[in-house]
């Protein structure tokens, strides 16, 4: 390689270096809210939260157009910006960031945001907020300081991030009684979706969402490695044996971050502005 090939590289590997510490530095942190009367989260109706979901979701493709102007979705995120998570049980925590989360995430969409380029992402995940139980939080604040903590792997089923390598949003609500068995549902859908993950078994190699990358440390432990996780969850019993002996190549996918479904209009959002 000539040293002109060598020096461009440097160059550009310094320029995306700089960038993303810039980006790091800018990112918002958590804001208490003036809110004058708190509601228990286990008082937030989700009756117009579970019409949207089974109006607007069809095997994970969200029909965006069908949140703009809903008086139901306007009053659901007042709730969630209301909620009091005190004396909230450990699954009622859970359900309730999970469900806050995949609502700010529709939200910012609404709003005319997209996680399709790295500075939409930046926008997206790190510098937009939203109103979650008393706070004014990012997404990556909510999954990195509220849900991760809680050390429940199968959230990564759960959550959105609005494009289409994502997992699928759930045409319901996740609720606090059901919790495990939707968690389950989600992981088993995810880890079965032959767009998301694939393994072939004659040729022993395994091509898996970059969501096991990124997260590998919520996956894996000393003794549970993540073939042994892909395994608890893959239908195909030759599959699971196969992963179960460590014999899979495990490759990642690139990451499709186009949108997952109709955008909520041509102009891209439908809200008059975002709420700060």
């Amino acid at each position: 390689m000539s040293r002109v090939a060598n020096s461009t590289r440097a160059w550009n590997a310094l320029i995306a270096l700089l960038s993303l510490s810039l980006l790091v530095s800018c990112v918002a942190t958590p804001r208490k809210l003036t809110v004058t009367e708190r509601l228990p989260s286990t008082k937030i109706d989700q009756r117009g939260w579970n019409e949207l979901l089974g109006k607007n979701v069809q095997e994970g493709f969200v029909n965006y157009q069908g949140f703009c102007g809903s008086e139901a979705f306007r009053s659901y995120l007042e709730q969630l910006g209301e909620a009091d998570l005190a004396g909230a049980t450990r699954d009622e925590i859970l359900s309730f960031y999970t469900n806050a989360y995949n609502a700010s995430a529709i939200e910012s969409i609404l709003a005319g945001n997209r996680p399709s380029s790295l500075l939409g992402r930046y926008h997206f995940f790190l510098r937009n907020r939203h109103a979650v139980a008393g706070e004014n939080i990012t997404l990556w604040d909510l999954e990195h300081e509220r849900l991760q903590p809680l050390d429940e792997s199968r959230i990564h089923f759960a959550i959105i991030c609005a494009s289409r390598s994502c997992p699928a949003l759930q045409s319901q609500p996740f609720r606090a009684e059901t919790l495990d068995a939707q968690l389950d549902a989600a992981a088993r859908e995810f880890i079965n979706d032959s767009e998301r993950n694939r393994f072939y078994p004659a040729e022993r190699v395994a091509l898996i969402s970059a969501i096991f990358d990124w997260h590998k440390e919520d996956f894996t432990s000393e003794t549970v490695s993540l073939s042994d996780y892909l395994a608890l969850y893959v239908d195909d019993p030759d599959v699971a044996d196969i992963l179960r002996k460590g014999d899979f190549e495990l490759r990642f996918l690139p990451y499709d971050w186009n949108l997952n479904g109709m955008p909520p209009s041509s102009k891209g959002g439908c809200l008059d502005q975002e709420r700060e």
